[in-house]
């Protein structure tokens, strides 16, 4: 079979209608997003039927909590705390007398062996796990208020899973109303 002929004017044009339809459609679900993401709670899950069949199941869309982020942003902060709280779980570093770092304690102390004291890796680890079960900085104890640590908690999330099942011509009909419908500006 022969395919028509299209030109490169009727494929630009083509191609200048997507550009805009895609732009408006993604103005509509960002606004649809925010209505629904208004009228749910976390952890609420929808199961959005045809509206001529409600037993044939278009998605499911799941309002999940945002994710929590435990980071250290101040180590020594951190460390200085665990030592005078919980100073079963500090690290004892035995460091040379001649470290860098140390200069003032070397000269005020010549010959002798300093030690660097600092949360334990593993304690470190679980102050971020608690903080982020806490949603705000906190040890595995139960202290509130740990210095050096920060937590983030993005907002919540839409979640949709389309379903695989759908005939093509269900969601053509959809489809086709709902460009309609974003290209009238509803």
């Amino acid at each position: 079979m022969n395919e028509p002929i299209v030109s490169a004017d009727d494929l630009a044009r083509e191609l200048a209608a997507l550009v805009a339809l895609a732009r408006r459609v993604g103005e509509r679900r960002d606004q649809v997003q925010t209505q629904l993401a208004a009228r749910l709670t976390p952890g609420d899950v929808k199961k959005p039927s045809h509206p001529l069949d409600p037993r044939l199941r278009l998605a499911t869309i799941t309002y999940r909590l945002g994710a929590v982020r435990a980071a250290v942003t101040n180590r020594a902060a951190l460390d200085e705390w665990v030592v005078e709280h919980h100073p079963e779980q500090v690290d004892q570093t035995w460091v040379p007398a001649d470290a860098d770092e140390f200069d003032a304690y070397v000269q005020a102390y010549p010959g002798e062996r300093i030690v660097r004291m600092s949360a334990e890796e593993d304690y470190a680890v679980a102050v971020l796990d608690a903080s982020k079960a806490a949603g705000a900085p906190c040890s595995p104890h139960g202290d509130l208020d740990v210095p050096g640590v920060s937590v983030a908690v993005s907002d919540p999330v839409i979640a949709v899973s389309v379903a695989k099942d759908v005939p093509d011509p269900v969601w053509r009909g959809l489809l086709i109303q709902t460009a309609e419908e974003v290209t009238r500006g509803e």
